[in-house]
């Protein structure tokens, strides 16, 4: 799983954007279309549901990934994602990304792996 985890975090370092976050910023809202795959390079992220912003509903941190669902099923935001603390994130723009997983056969598989990886870690953890 770590090679298909490092070839992916490597094409992201090629062609995604890194942007710096204050604490409390949102990423975005239940319900928006996904625009990003986000990697988390330092900090902390938050999913929440807006009618209950104080009790997070999963917690991401360095090396996590976020939207890559998402962004392969077409599906919008389930839940808010805001900054916990400061945090750096890599940032991969949707229409790369789908581009990628359409003509990049190790980009797709290394994808697979990874989302197969978490929902064995995850055990429902936000179902």
């Amino acid at each position: 799983m770590e090679i298909a985890k490092d070839y992916l975090l490597e094409l992201i370092r090629k062609e995604g954007i890194v942007a710096a976050y204050d604490p409390q910023e949102v990423l975005f809202h239940k319900g928006e279309v996904p625009e990003f795959l986000f990697y988390i390079r330092n900090g902390t992220v938050v999913l929440i549901e807006a009618s209950d912003p104080v009790h997070p509903v999963a917690q991401f941190s360095m090396g996590n990934l976020i939207g890559v669902h998402e962004l392969i099923t077409g599906a919008t935001y389930r839940f808010s994602a805001i900054t916990e603390i400061s945090s750096s994130l890599m940032m991969m723009n949707k229409d790369r990304f789908e581009d990628l997983f359409q003509h990049d056969v190790t980009f797709r598989m290394s994808v697979v792996k990874l989302i197969s990886s978490e929902m064995t870690g995850m055990k429902g953890s936000y179902e």
